[in-house]
C-alpha cells in the first residue's frame, strides 16, 4: 500500500488547513479529507505539484510505501 502522509508533513511543518486550502484554491473540508487519508487520494500531477511547492516538500516526502500484509499481488 501507498501511505499518504500529508498530515504528518503539515503537522511537522506547523500548516493550518486554511493556510493550505488558501493556496490550492480549495475549501478547507477538502484539505481535512486529503489530510485524513490513509492512502495515497487520487490527484492530478497539477494539485501534487501544487502541495509540494507551498509545502517546500518532494512528492516522496507526502509518500511511503508500506508492503501488504498478505504478501505479493503481482
Amino acid at each position: 500500500m501507498i501511505k499518504w502522509k500529508l498530515n504528518e508533513v503539515m503537522a511537522s511543518k506547523r500548516i493550518r488547513n486554511k493556510d493550505l486550502a488558501i493556496a490550492l484554491g480549495l475549501s478547507e473540508v477538502a484539505i481535512y479529507k486529503l489530510r485524513g487519508a490513509d492512502e495515497m487520494p487520487r490527484l492530478s500531477g497539477e494539485r501534487l505539484e501544487g502541495i509540494c511547492r507551498f509545502l517546500q516538500c518532494q512528492p516522496g516526502d507526502l509518500l511511503s510505501w508500506v508492503p501488504d500484509q498478505e504478501g505479493p499481488d503481482v
